[in-house]
């Protein structure tokens, strides 16, 4: 059998923190941090409708293409991740969920590149990956942020409940981009 060392200095579990997790609601909590919750759900929604099925369907034949759409991504996502690092970029949290939101914008403007093909050549494809790139990490990282942040967030339990919930929230986001992207590559 077993056994659990517990007085290792790795884990610090005391009757205080436990009595803290069990007032720890996660409906109360994901109330408190709603428009935190919505803002990372809907930038992963987009994200992944867009990257990569319309994205990648821009110019399915050339065998170049998809790399260099999906490395443009990358870089530019990466980018967009490491801005949060200097605090004097970070959007004040107000305005989070109004870039998610303008972040639809995106669509329409991939659309242009789709079906019926409006824009031909490469250039404009590339430099809107670039921005989905750029404002998904910025709008990804700056919701994850801020969601344990959020005003009513008082105690550790609760920060650590958010950052769960913001974590499922994420994987929401992206199964559900990802099945939008399926369904508009493969029914149109």
């Amino acid at each position: 059998a077993t056994q659990v060392d517990d007085s290792s200095p790795d884990i610090l579990v005391t009757s205080e923190s436990q009595a803290l997790f069990a007032q720890t609601s996660a409906l109360q909590i994901f109330k408190k941090t709603m428009p935190m919750q919505l803002s990372v759900v809907l930038t992963f929604i987009i994200t992944l409708f867009i990257m990569p099925s319309l994205a990648v369907a821009v110019d399915p034949e050339a065998e170049w293409y998809p790399i260099l759409v999906i490395a443009v991504f990358n870089v530019f996502d990466t980018i967009g991740r490491y801005i949060p690092n200097i605090k004097c970029l970070w959007i004040p949290r107000r305005f989070v969920p109004f870039v998610a939101l303008g972040r639809l914008l995106l669509i329409p403007l991939w659309f242009i590149c789709y079906r019926p093909k409006i824009v031909d050549g490469y250039v404009y494809p590339m430099v809107l990956m670039a921005l989905t790139g750029i404002t998904n990490g910025y709008t990804g990282c700056m919701s994850m942020v801020y969601a344990p942040l959020s005003e009513g967030i008082d105690n550790e339990a609760e920060k650590n409940v958010s950052g769960n919930i913001v974590s499922f929230m994420l994987l929401c986001g992206c199964a559900g981009g990802s099945i939008l992207g399926w369904l508009v590559t493969t029914y149109s």
